[in-house]
């Protein structure tokens, strides 16, 4: 019975092709938003653990403000995105403290300071940002400089790395080496470029591809050696270091500031909050997407009451040589879903095309996930059986004597 039902379903689909499509639009764009908002999320969330990833099981980062809330064994429990982004409360005497300790191999502050920016032909950054940092940046980001390279200690202070983002604003090239800055009204000559950065955690707040990178002494000089710290991130010498390394940090730090308004995270706390992060934007976006679903089943509720009304003289003809009300509502239920799960699985077809269009156009590199394409196939057949039942019950309904007289 059920595969005489999916062959009626098909071929009343063929016999109305144009507008069983226009019916499954809807069901099309709901189950492609959703795929393509998960495989993304996916994608970034991956991106930015392997970053994570390339700066080694032995970095600590010191951050200000209390951004996580622990529980008496140390394990993260939350996160707060505004403590995060609040106010730095981080010292040019933290940063001397945590470079005298113990098995810290290397170290770089991530210093924003508020200064214009522009290029010597008048071209304006906007929305972009300027940091002081050490030369030990690249490796304690996980990003190399592809272009040119990082400054040096003994360098000159007037020289610069800047993000992809920035190259591009400010002087329609991805290797602009020798050209200059204007951050304020002084000059600063391109010394390299980074590498895309993908969206961080390790660097909340602020994109670091529209990022101008200085030395962390011209960055102190801006501020009038009153620089406040965002954020440090450390190297410890070995993994095995690190609760050593972590728990020398809290303790100094702590002597300067008579109070606990920083956090010394490791790389599995940050594990945490990007996971914690992507899987709730992820989620937020997905439940939005998949409101078209919902328009999409109304849609097929709306066609499959038409099409009842178009058939009752076929119900009355298959009720009066012995269908019963239950072959009657299969029938019609069937055909719902068949709608539903063709849209679906051209939906999933549809964002797969876009996700591989990302990855060769974009830095973006959405993740194709058989459980996620299952899921929203399964869920697009549910839309059909939820959506296709009062029709299909409509129909099992009609009385074999006025549907032949109709």
């Amino acid at each position: 019975m059920y595969l005489s039902n999916i062959r009626i379903a098909l071929q009343s689909i063929r016999n109305t092709r144009g507008r069983s499509f226009l019916t499954t639009l809807g069901i099309v764009i709901g189950v492609a938003a959703v795929v393509l908002a998960i495989n993304i999320g996916q994608g970034v969330q991956r991106q930015v653990n392997s970053q994570i990833d390339a700066a080694g099981g032995s970095l600590v980062t010191v951050r200000s403000g209390r951004v996580v809330v622990r529980d008496d064994e140390g394990k993260v429990l939350g996160y707060s995105l505004n403590q995060a982004l609040g106010t730095a409360t981080l010292t040019n005497e933290d940063l001397r403290a945590i470079s005298e300790t113990p098995n810290v191999a290397n170290l770089t502050p991530l210093a924003e300071v508020s200064v214009a920016a522009s290029s010597s032909e008048g071209v304006q950054l906007v929305d972009g940002h300027v940091i002081g940092v050490l030369p030990s940046a690249p490796t304690l980001l996980g990003k190399s400089v592809v272009f040119g390279s990082i400054f040096t200690d003994t360098e000159n202070s007037s020289a610069a790395v800047i993000g992809s983002g920035v190259a591009e604003e400010l002087f329609g090239d991805p290797s602009p080496i020798g050209r200059s800055l204007i951050l304020n009204e002084d000059r600063f000559i391109v010394r390299g470029v980074f590498e895309d950065f993908a969206t961080s955690p390790l660097t909340l707040g602020t994109n670091l591809n529209r990022t101008i990178f200085i030395p962390y002494s011209s960055a102190s000089r801006f501020s009038e050696d009153s620089l406040r710290i965002r954020e440090i991130l450390v190297r410890a010498d070995t993994p095995e270091d690190v609760d050593g390394v972590i728990a020398d940090i809290d303790a100094r730090v702590s002597a300067l500031h008579g109070q606990e308004d920083f956090s010394v995270l490791r790389r599995s706390d940050l594990d945490f909050i990007t996971n914690d992060i992507f899987d709730l934007l992820t989620a937020v976006v997905a439940a939005a997407a998949a409101i078209s679903l919902v328009v999409g089943g109304i849609g097929i509720m709306n066609i499959m009451l038409v099409s009842v009304a178009e058939r009752t003289r076929e119900i009355g003809i298959r009720k009066a040589v012995g269908a019963s009300n239950i072959h009657i509502m299969a029938q019609f239920l069937t055909e719902s879903i068949v709608l539903s799960v063709l849209g679906g699985i051209i939906g999933v077809s549809v964002a797969q095309i876009v996700g591989l269009v990302l990855r060769s156009t974009t830095s973006l590199k959405p993740v194709f996930d058989l459980q996620v394409v299952l899921v929203t196939i399964g869920l697009s057949a549910g839309v059909g059986i939820l959506f296709g039942v009062g029709p299909a019950w409509k129909a099992a309904r009609k009385k074999p004597i006025e549907s032949l007289r109709s």
